[in-house]
């Protein structure tokens, strides 16, 4: 059985380079893998220019790096509410097999899978850093429990949180908070801009602390054995001998419950009212009425937060350097427009793949928009207009607080026009990517991205962003020209507002250009994008 799942793994997870797969597809895998080459790349050059520190400091730096793969390893699948369907127990509730029959399959699957072997040679790192023979023979089976406990670990808290996991509201939680984790860490990469980093050694009592915890007892093996305390080596080893064979233990005791009580789908209830805000604020036709339901689902489902939370982190995220940074040197005429123009043109280049998957949410629902006749334009439209409503207010109050952080009150007309016109301009192209390279998204019931059957999604979205990227930057040629204007002319009034008027009228018409042409070829296409959307059972 071990052989059996194993090789459909791996069958599934090559099945992009096969001859028929999706262009689609074969992007997406490329995307996770090099994706996973550079997390995967840092941490291997983190832990090996530990090398140069003395014993202790790379001891301890070892070790921490040991002890936050793992942590990284066993949150990522939670955050993002994934439970992989070759070690799901209730996809193996209908088969006359028991716990112990299953998890020799599922113990392997996880070690030898592709996730399972990216953290093994990402691991090896560990045994490159020592010198003497002895200390290299333990820091090999230091990694290799260390890197066992790392994923075994990872499929135990899943299997014991899948209850949980099946609950909406921990999924609603979860997406946002994914988010937000990696926004945190954004803003603290940005900040550690400002640091004084002369070693990037883990202190030596953190290390020995982390060192006698379950997350250090493996990668601090060596460590021990370098200072030739070998007594405490041997310990240690016991130690994460018996860790990797209780978590083994524990994960087979849950998967023995739910083959015979397999988790099924949260449910919930919402009362609903007869009219709401929405409904006043939108006109009774067939694009207003799409428009409404749009905001109504940016309101309720996670995975749309997620996406508005997402359109705004980019040019945030590119404005706090500056903030944090920037001192007297940004009041500069000509790196005040570089400044206020650098995060909308980041906006520009990744929310067009935002907009466009607008009309993947809806999956099998777009079949009332086909039975009640609706116009490709009109659907266009009203997505435009809702997504218009949340968004542009944001782009407003960032744009002022760009100015106000330059102290050049008299440019305001101009970030305006940039932060408006790279909404627009953004949802014009994606008006018309969403229907030429529509994506499947995962079913809200059914978490996040990484479950069963979002690989092609994952190879369209990829390809919608860089046709979406590049197509923003090409529309953008007008405005950028507008604002070297304003910088030549030295802020002229006349340059000022020229870029105001003319840079917001060629936003609109692109915007316009976007929803008719995506709008003709919906028409067009109704079936083919319905089939691309829905979801896979």
């Amino acid at each position: 059985m071990v052989a059996h799942v194993l090789k459909y793994q791996w069958a599934t997870t090559l099945a992009p380079f096969r001859k028929g797969a999706k262009a689609s597809e074969r992007v997406g895998l490329i995307g996770i893998l090099l994706m996973a080459l550079f997390l995967g790349g840092t941490y291997f050059a983190y832990v090996l220019s530990s090398g140069q520190l003395s014993v202790d400091l790379r001891g301890a730096t070892v070790t921490t790096a040991g002890a936050s793969l793992i942590v990284f390893w066993i949150a990522l699948p939670v955050l993002f509410s994934a439970q992989p369907i070759y070690t799901d127990p209730s996809r193996y509730a209908i088969f006359p097999r028991r716990a112990r029959e299953l998890m020799p399959a599922f113990v392997t699957t996880s070690l030898l899978g592709l996730g399972g072997v990216i953290a093994l040679l990402v691991a090896a790192s560990h045994v490159l850093v020592w010198n003497s023979v002895g200390t290299i023979a333990v820091a090999v089976v230091g990694v290799l429990l260390g890197w066992a406990g790392a994923v075994i670990a990872s499929n135990l808290v899943l299997a014991a949180i899948s209850a949980v996991m099946a609950k909406r509201r921990f999924r609603e939680a979860m997406t946002v908070l994914v988010v937000l984790v990696f926004f945190g860490v954004g803003i603290r990469m940005q900040f550690g801009v400002t640091a004084d980093a002369t070693t990037n050694a883990v202190p030596v009592s953190a290390g020995k602390i982390i060192g006698w915890t379950p997350l250090g007892w493996a990668w601090s093996m060596p460590w021990e054995a370098a200072r030739g305390l070998w007594l405490l080596v041997i310990v240690k080893l016991v130690l994460a001998l018996a860790g990797l064979v209780l978590m083994v233990w524990a994960w087979q005791a849950i998967v023995d419950h739910r083959l015979v009580s397999p988790t099924g789908d949260g449910g919930g209830a919402e009362k609903v009212k007869a009219e709401s805000r929405i409904d006043r604020m939108f006109p009774a036709t067939p694009t207003g009425a799409i428009a409404g339901r749009t905001l109504r689902y940016m309101k309720r489902d996670p995975r749309m937060m997620s996406l508005l939370l997402n359109t705004f982190l980019i040019p945030i995220l590119g404005m706090i350097p500056t903030f944090i940074n920037g001192g007297d040197e940004i009041r500069n005429p000509h790196a005040v427009l570089v400044f206020t123009a650098a995060p909308f043109m980041a906006m520009l280049c990744a929310i067009p793949l935002y907009a466009g998957s607008l009309i993947s949410y809806d999956g099998t629902a777009l079949w009332h928009h086909i039975e009640a006749s609706v116009t490709g334009a009109q659907d266009r439209r009203g997505r435009a207009v809702a997504y218009l409503v949340v968004t542009m207010p944001i782009g407003v109050l960032l744009a002022v607080a760009m100015v106000w952080r330059v102290g050049r009150w008299e440019l305001l007309p101009v970030v305006v026009a940039e932060a408006c016109g790279a909404l627009m301009l953004s949802i014009g192209i994606g008006s018309w990517i969403g229907v030429v390279s529509p994506m499947r998204v995962p079913e809200s019931r059914k978490g996040g991205g990484f479950n069963s059957g979002s690989g092609s999604s994952a190879g369209a979205g990829c390809l919608g962003g860089f046709i979406g990227m590049v197509a923003g930057l090409i529309t953008a040629i007008p405005i950028i020209a507008l604002v070297v204007v304003v910088g030549v002319t030295h802020a002229a009034q006349w340059s000022i507002w020229l870029t105001f008027v003319a840079g917001l009228g060629w936003s609109f018409l692109m915007l316009h250009v976007g929803i008719i042409v995506g709008g003709r070829r919906l028409d067009r296409s109704w079936d083919e994008v319905l089939k691309r959307i829905t979801p896979i059972a």
